[in-house]
């Protein structure tokens, strides 16, 4: 007789979260719209792994389990942004609370040359300390975006058709009164291009997992990193 041990990886059961917009006193904003949810630990756009359309005030998502946090983008209100725990295949109803505008914040983006971002589709994203989130969208031309005033803004862009990097880790800050309107232009950068390869030991042999770093500067002045691991072929592709 023989014995044979098994390992079975289990995936994590999908749980169900059915969100409701309400406003300031818990009535339900009965309108359409978008809704995202993230890892509350990412700080910027791209960390959006979940999106979905409100009809009629409500949205649901499947998650796996762990932390989700979530906004809404409504015309004429700004989203609050609740963190949801998932876990064990369960159904949950949450809230998200939407707090009509009465400031506005318009935002131009460029490139590194100052020229405006007019043939591609982008997102500025930003939130306020207390966690007041602001999101808008163009597909060419400025973003005027609904906010709460007397508040401070921390505001990226995130160009969604490919070709430009945003400096994530120097955000934008704005701030605006209440009844007012400010401004602000967010600079993103030009991606270089691809870089690929191949990295061996000093026998030549291709070396699998090996970490790769590169740097380019751009025009500007201003520099990035890029990095990423080889295949098990040993090849890389920095983007």
């Amino acid at each position: 007789r023989e014995t044979t041990a098994v390992t079975i990886a289990m995936a994590d059961a999908p749980n169900t979260l059915n969100l409701t917009m309400v406003d300031v006193n818990g009535a339900t904003v009965a309108s359409s719209g978008y809704v995202f949810c993230k890892d509350p630990a990412a700080t910027f756009e791209p960390a959006y792994v979940y999106f979905g359309f409100m009809s009629e005030g409500t949205a649901s998502f499947t998650f796996p389990d762990g932390d989700w946090q979530c906004n809404a983008n409504v015309t004429g209100y700004v989203s609050a942004n609740p963190i949801f725990t998932m876990s064990g295949n369960e159904t949950e109803t949450g809230e998200i609370t939407l707090t009509a505008y009465d400031a506005t914040i318009t935002v131009a983006v460029v490139d590194q040359d100052g020229n405006a971002i007019n043939s591609m589709k982008y997102g500025v994203f930003g939130e306020a300390a207390d966690g007041t989130a602001v999101s808008g969208y163009s597909m060419g031309g400025s973003v005027a975006m609904g906010v709460i005033g007397s508040k401070t803004y921390t505001l990226r862009a995130y160009v969604m058709d490919g070709g430009y990097t945003s400096d994530y880790n120097n955000p934008t800050e704005v701030t605006v009164a209440s009844g007012d309107s400010a401004s602000a232009t967010i600079t993103v950068y030009a991606t270089p291009g691809t870089v690929t390869g191949t990295v061996t030991d000093a026998d030549g042999n291709e070396t699998s997992d090996a970490a790769v770093k590169a740097s380019c500067t751009t025009k500007s002045g201003k520099t990035f990193e890029f990095t990423g691991n080889t295949d098990t072929a040993g090849d890389y592709s920095l983007d």
